[in-house]
């Protein structure tokens, strides 16, 4: 008997429904909510279903609880950080207390539910929660530009830090559940020190995104028969990771695939033997896509161009949906015989950001800086870019792309430059 059904039979029935939750959440955390079934929740805690099913009615019904709890927790934070001083402090606040929350939480075994799956709620439950957090996107909206006012804050668009700052909090709780805790005060005053100030040794630098060129040879095309089938290949790896971030693998419709690129079933599987060998192409391209940018930043004139360089190559299609990075939390799904290579390539690729920024150390375009933590917040802030800008936001929009999301040099400004006045 493991402790897992030990604790759950010993538990009072008011903590059974506690120790449920926690472990649904740590699954949807790790692999997802779409890709995780009740009978795993029961697995992980050595009972059966019908014991899960008696505490709450569906998995519909533990993510509602997950989130709720979530953005309880939330809520508190963010008014107990209007309390201080000025805008930078409330945002600083904001943060360390959800890390101080998180770290709390993860010592009683609870860990707090990343909102990444609203979809999940359906309908109405997904309207309540996108309101709720469009209610605390303007809070934070607020503190940015209260610190502006008050000289406290200049970022290099108020509205792009809003964004960035979003995605940032969205990673931290995956990040200091790798971090010891009697490591993470620390950990979390690095964080910290890179929001407020930045990598740069000067603040006066400017950068402007890479042009971007597609290779293609039209007339070529005509002709040439291999590369025309590595053009609908690649399409549906681009379509194929759309679809994985937004339902997860086990929702993943081939019939949906098909149609969006207005195409047969018969056509897919001419290129794929199945859904398991869509996902692997998509994780394989995500990862090439990482590795030719960094690789392409290296040739920069110094670090932290090379930094920017790379993530600007990476930040266009990911925002915009057009060309997405696939969410780490997918990798799960991979079959056993790929998964660890998939996940050193990961490693690898995270690295590499980690290489530019120790090539800028050298350089001396980037000051010291703790190497884990600017992993952490790069890879963070760049694949969490699209999952905290919702359409209803009710925010500024930064003013960019078509669909209103900041440019890269606005959006990546808090990384490279921080937060805080320059005063």
């Amino acid at each position: 008997m493991r402790d897992g059904q030990a604790n759950l039979q010993a538990a009072k029935r008011s903590d059974k429904r506690g120790l449920i939750l926690a472990r649904a959440v740590r699954l949807f955390n790790e692999q997802g909510y779409f890709d995780t079934r009740l009978e795993d929740v029961a697995a992980a805690l050595d009972t059966a279903k019908t014991s899960i099913s008696y505490h709450f009615q569906s998995k519909e019904a533990l993510l509602a609880a997950a989130y709720e709890a979530s953005c309880d927790a939330a809520d508190a934070e963010l008014e107990l950080a209007a309390q201080a001083p000025d805008g930078l402090a409330r945002i600083r606040s904001w943060i360390r207390n959800f890390a101080h929350h998180a770290a709390d939480e993860a010592r009683q075994g609870r860990p707090v539910a990343m909102l990444r799956d609203p979809a999940g709620l359906g309908g109405e439950g997904e309207q309540a929660l996108h309101a709720r957090l469009n209610r605390q996107a303007a809070m934070l909206q607020r503190f940015v530009d209260e610190g502006i006012a008050d000289g406290s804050l200049s970022p290099a668009s108020g509205d792009a830090a809003v964004q960035f700052i979003l995605s940032l909090h969205y990673w931290l709780g995956r990040w200091l559940a790798r971090v010891p805790l009697d490591g993470q005060d620390q950990a979390i005053d690095a964080f910290l020190d890179l929001l407020t100030h930045g990598l740069a040794t000067s603040r006066d630098r400017q950068f402007r995104s890479p042009v971007l060129r597609d290779g293609i040879d039209a007339e070529s095309l005509l002709f040439d028969r291999e590369a025309r089938n590595r053009m609908k290949l690649d399409a549906f790896v681009r379509v194929g990771t759309r679809h994985l971030n937004r339902r997860g693998y086990r929702a993943l419709s081939v019939n949906d695939i098909a149609n969006d690129l207005g195409v047969t079933r018969g056509t897919f599987y001419y290129h794929f033997e199945d859904k398991a060998a869509l996902l692997e192409a998509c994780v394989e391209r995500s990862l090439d896509r990482v590795e030719e940018a960094v690789a392409m930043g290296r040739a920069a004139p110094d670090g932290l161009a090379g930094l920017f360089d790379a993530l600007s190559r990476l930040f266009d299609g990911h925002v915009n949906d057009v060309d997405p990075l696939l969410r780490v939390s997918l990798y799960p799904a991979l079959a056993q015989r790929i998964r660890p290579l998939a996940h050193a390539r990961l490693r690898r690729a995270t690295a590499g950001f980690g290489e530019l920024v120790a090539q800028g150390m050298a350089d001396g375009s980037v000051r010291p800086v703790e190497l884990e933590a600017v992993e952490t917040m790069i890879f963070g802030v760049l694949t969490g870019a699209t999952l905290n800008w919702s359409p209803d936001a009710g925010l500024r929009r930064p003013g960019s792309s078509a669909g209103g999301h900041p440019h890269a040099a606005d959006y990546f400004a808090p990384l490279l430059f921080g937060i805080g006045s320059r005063s």
